[in-house]
């Protein structure tokens, strides 16, 4: 059987024979991502007039990055938290990008077609020159914020983490987040709920997760 996107072949003799898919399917770490339907929920963010989706990375490193087009170039950037809270609640955790860039168009083939391998190169160039900015001062409102963010600093090997920064743009994935969890409970003991911290994957929401954890724990 076969269905829309497929690509085959056909021998002499009518057989077909199957090559593979068509579409803008990827896998990251496991995960079946279909780059279109990423695609959608990011254009019908507010203020989003084109949204495209590319992998960068390799292997187990492999990340996704959303290029977005503002609806009217010009009048600033486009608040990637917002879109990035819009799509944690319309997807998965594992189909919310690493990444977000603001572009003003974006760059298509001879064909006419979306150019994702330059997409892709770009994104690696922004990712290494992000890299490559000093890093910005840190203000902890105390050492509960401290502590998570000395043990995200030494899951992600990265210093300087900011508070009120999403974790994902440091590198942070769902397999990664499972260690922190673990190493939350046992320096706190509290077992963070995991949802509102994927609408809000910072250190600053976090911590407001480990007080109120604590608090109940007193409280009963």
């Amino acid at each position: 059987m076969y269905r829309t996107g497929d690509r085959v072949i056909r021998r002499p003799a009518g057989e077909l024979v199957f090559l593979g898919r068509d579409d803008n399917q990827v896998k990251i770490r496991g995960n079946r991502v279909e780059l279109g339907e990423l695609e959608a929920v990011a254009h019908a963010v507010p203020g989003v007039r084109e949204a495209v989706a590319v992998v960068r990375g390799a292997g187990a490193d492999r990340e996704l990055a959303l290029f977005l087009v503002p609806e009217q170039a010009g009048h600033g950037a486009l608040d990637h938290e917002e879109v990035r809270a819009a799509l944690g609640r319309a997807l998965p955790a594992y189909m919310v990008p690493t990444w977000f860039f603001d572009v003003d168009l974006v760059p298509v083939s001879g064909t006419g077609k979306t150019d994702r391998a330059a997409l892709t190169a770009l994104a690696d160039d922004l990712v290494s020159q992000r890299a490559a900015e000093p890093a910005p001062r840190v203000d902890y409102l105390d050492e509960i914020e401290r502590g998570l963010a000395a043990i995200w600093a030494e899951i992600l090997g990265v210093e300087g983490i900011v508070r009120d920064r999403s974790l994902l743009e440091y590198g942070a994935h769902s397999l990664n987040m499972f260690t922190a969890f673990a190493k939350i409970d046992e320096r706190y003991g509290v077992s963070v709920p995991m949802l509102p911290f994927f609408r809000s994957p910072t250190i600053a929401t976090l911590a407001d997760l480990v007080r109120a954890g604590q608090a109940s724990a007193v409280a009963s």
